[in-house]
């Protein structure tokens, strides 16, 4: 038999829960005890959620061709060496829901400390010229020219764009970009990630303030309240026309720190596996602490949209 329950009956049941497991926890000193009872729980938050799988069909008849750079490494920026491996996480994302083999991904190391080299007029490694290449392309082949980036690669093609201003999207989407990061309180994560990016900017010699933009036809903006690396890019950069900004936390949570940044961040790579995978349940916890629930909701609207938007520009 299978019990179907109502949003506030299932909010109730994982907040006891979650009771339960913190005093259980809390009662037992031992590693094994405490290994056992999280995959309880978890495995009970699975079920209950509905297996959390989120379904996307894939779509079709999409004319464009779309460049993607994926965010940065932590590990190679920190070690300046290439120890983890780039899996083009964005272009493999995105062919989960859009059915396109028109989908360039831009390889780099990963390595913040590339970035002047990968803006470069031209070279194996010059971000610029990938994206001219690609775009002439596009124009060659009466198709749509669209820009994905994601994290650090946002800086990196808003400055490869605004210095190809020949290249004209037909849609640019930046997911958490750290161009919108606030200043933050002095000696703060956010702060660190602000000086971060504008040292990079100075350092290329770029006015953020200035005017050069990208020339794009639609500029959204997705990015998460709760996330330290992102924020609103609206009057913060020059823009034509002006970005849309899109929070996609917004009514889910107003929880600003560095212990849920990371989270967030991860959210805006279109992976379902930030819903049915190894973050999945913590996701779900995380909200019913907050006496919320939302398994698919918000992670479906980002993708829904974001395929409209694709669709409308290639149309």
């Amino acid at each position: 038999m299978i019990y179907f329950l109502t949003n506030s009956q299932i909010v109730t049941n994982l907040q006891l829960i979650m009771k339960k497991e913190n005093y259980m926890i809390k009662k037992s000193n031992t590693v094994l005890a405490n290994i056992i009872y999280r995959i309880i729980i978890l495995t009970l938050l699975f079920f209950i959620t509905g297996c959390g799988q989120a379904n996307h069909k894939p779509i079709d008849n999409i004319k464009a061709i779309i460049v993607t750079v994926d965010g940065l490494s932590f590990v190679n920026t920190i070690a300046r060496i290439t120890i983890e491996k780039r899996n083009d996480y964005l272009q493999g994302n995105l062919k989960k829901i859009i059915n396109s083999e028109s989908i360039r991904p831009f390889h780099w190391s990963g390595d913040a400390a590339d970035t002047t080299a990968i803006l470069e007029p031209s070279g194996g490694g010059s971000l610029r010229e990938f994206l001219r290449n690609n775009y002439k392309e596009a124009k060659n082949t009466k198709k749509a020219f669209i820009v994905i980036s994601h994290s650090w690669g946002t800086l990196l093609t808003y400055l490869a764009l605004s210095l190809e201003p020949q290249i004209k999207c037909d849609l640019y989407i930046t997911l958490s970009s750290p161009l919108g990061t606030s200043s933050g309180l002095p000696d703060s994560a956010e702060k660190t990630v602000r000086d971060y990016t504008d040292a990079k900017l100075v350092e290329m010699s770029f006015a953020i303030l200035g005017t050069s933009y990208p020339h794009t036809r639609v500029f959204y903006n997705f990015w998460a309240n709760g996330d330290l690396i992102s924020g609103s890019l609206f009057g913060k950069i020059p823009s034509a026309p002006n970005v849309h900004d899109v929070r996609v936390d917004d009514g889910i949570s107003n929880v600003r720190d560095i212990k849920n940044c990371f989270f967030w961040h991860e959210f805006t790579t279109l992976g379902d596996e930030i819903i049915a995978g190894s973050i999945y349940f913590p996701y779900v916890a995380y909200l019913v602490s907050l006496g919320l629930f939302d398994s698919h909701p918000a992670r479906n609207n980002i993708i829904n949209q974001i395929v409209a938007l694709i669709q409308s520009a290639s149309s």
